[in-house]
């Protein structure tokens, strides 16, 4: 809802099939979009050429693109020219991004910037920022962003048994595992599953 503001209500999510013709074909039919806008580097060939053959606008978006990432797609010659040219336009992070895309064929391409970088927070979050801080000020964090069901427990476990952060006096602190889910409504369910974890990663449970 902070995202899409009065839009939220309308906004579906859904899952983008794996990049087969027939999916995607099947995708667009029934979706049938007016215009596409695909983030960052996900790029799918598939995607890409059935969204061309409806005449269907496509951009790629707050697009990176490594100096190793840009190497592998010139390794596939002619199917990433075909894909990258078939993009409508592309709004890249850095010059040093545009550069790169643009050598592997996309057109169009401007620099934009980094659209993360664009939401401004507000007084109260970054409040709450600074408490969290100074809360945690010297302690180990690990972050687990994003994480997909079944991933966050084994890293709960390997921060347990990682040695404590030692704080001023050689006193140790433990670490703090803080998890940002994907999607939301998970966080009970998969909570959950991590107390079996946490409870063996603790001094003296293995």
């Amino acid at each position: 809802r902070e995202l899409f503001g009065g839009y939220a209500d309308r906004v579906e999510s859904v899952y983008l099939p794996y990049d087969f013709p027939f999916a995607m074909r099947r995708f667009v039919d029934h979706f049938a979009p007016d215009l596409g806008l695909i983030m960052e580097t996900e790029l799918w060939p598939n995607l890409i050429a059935e969204c061309a053959s409806h005449k269907l606008p496509l951009l790629l978006v707050n697009a990176r693109l490594s100096v190793r990432s840009s190497r592998g797609y010139r390794r596939l010659g002619a199917l990433t020219r075909d894909a990258f040219g078939r993009l409508a336009a592309v709004g890249a992070q850095t010059l040093a991004d545009a550069q790169r895309l643009r050598a592997l064929g996309a057109a169009g391409v401007e620099v934009t910037g980094n659209l993360k970088l664009d939401v401004a927070p507000s007084a109260a979050q970054l409040a709450l920022g600074n408490t969290l801080r100074e809360r945690w000020s010297g302690r180990p964090v690990l972050l687990c962003a994003s994480t997909r069901e079944g991933e966050e427990a084994p890293r709960a476990l390997a921060q347990g048994r990682r040695p404590a952060g030692r704080r001023r006096g050689g006193r140790h602190r433990r670490g703090l595992l803080l998890r940002a889910w994907g999607r939301a409504g998970h966080g009970g369910r998969r909570a959950g599953a991590l107390e079996p974890a946490a409870r063996r990663a603790r001094p003296g449970h293995g």
